[in-house]
């Protein structure tokens, strides 16, 4: 009819998907072509996935530098995570990426993305540091958790009557160099073994490394508090804090897609972490 109105339309793939703008008030095209163009601004900021994009950037410690765009997100993303007791977590993101339940085939990592995986790893025999859990992965960099479950506190010195100076011959032999050249562990002799288990972990983590650190938000003993809020000072997005109630309940979320993986961890759930709220 002649009081019909066609609008002006603009349409583009955008952000990993079909972004359509319209406008019925007679708009000219280019402003609608400005506001798409937003999408890839936002993309070049936001995204975890753009090679490049600020946040990408950040995740790969290329950068310290954060925007006022991003800056805001993260504020807001750290505010409602303290609301809702960590129950909207950000950093579980690097754990559960790689079985990718996002796409179509709901696929759980193979060896294409897992290179190996070992409980108890021990990266060095001669320093005698071990991973409760270790992941190669193809790429060449690695995730490596620390696990604890009913533990009062992470693990610290604990000196020797038969050989006193055995941690600063080990600091000096071993870990002063190292530390010197770490991308994040900036500690003397003392700050290093005040938090002794939790940077001898971080310590064998390279710069393109993950370190994960699990533990039960039920288990508040002073020790494993005060150690999750040192990890949480260190500001490194690749150093971080999970809850075993977060992930459980985030794979749970996850796995809706695949019943067998699904009902597996139900019973995960019920078996070791149900009972933690209770203990």
């Amino acid at each position: 009819t002649q009081n019909e109105i066609s609008p002006v339309t603009v349409t583009d793939f955008k952000l990993d998907t079909y972004v359509s703008i319209s406008s019925y008030d007679n708009t000219d095209e280019s402003v609608l072509k400005d506001a798409l163009a937003l999408c890839d601004k936002y993309e070049d900021i936001f995204s975890m996935y753009k090679e490049g994009s600020e946040l990408w950037r950040i995740n790969e410690n290329e950068t310290t530098e954060v925007s006022p765009e991003l800056g805001y997100v993260l504020d807001r993303a750290l505010y409602w995570s303290s609301r809702s007791d960590k129950n909207f977590q950000i950093s579980v993101g690097k754990v559960s990426e790689l079985w990718d339940f996002n796409s179509e085939q709901h696929n759980i990592p193979d060896e294409a993305s897992i290179e190996a995986a070992a409980f108890e790893y021990e990266p060095d025999r001669a320093e005698r540091t071990n991973f409760d859990f270790f992941i190669k992965l193809d790429n060449g960099s690695h995730i490596s958790f620390e696990v604890k479950y009913t533990e009062s506190e992470f693990g610290g010195v604990k000196q020797e009557k038969s050989d006193s100076g055995k941690y600063e011959r080990k600091w000096h032999e071993i870990y002063s160099s190292r530390v010197r050249n770490h991308p994040v562990l900036k500690h003397d002799m003392e700050d290093f073994y005040g938090n002794y288990q939790i940077n001898r972990n971080i310590l064998y983590a390279s710069r393109n490394d993950q370190t994960v650190f699990l533990t039960p938000r039920a288990n508040d003993s002073k020790g494993i508090a005060g150690g999750r809020a040192y990890i949480d000072r260190l500001g490194c997005s690749r150093i971080v804090n999970v809850y075993w109630e977060d992930l459980a309940a985030n794979i749970l979320d996850e796995a809706s897609c695949c019943p067998k993986l699904k009902k597996y961890f139900e019973a995960f759930n019920t078996k070791y972490i149900a009972v933690l709220s209770k203990q």
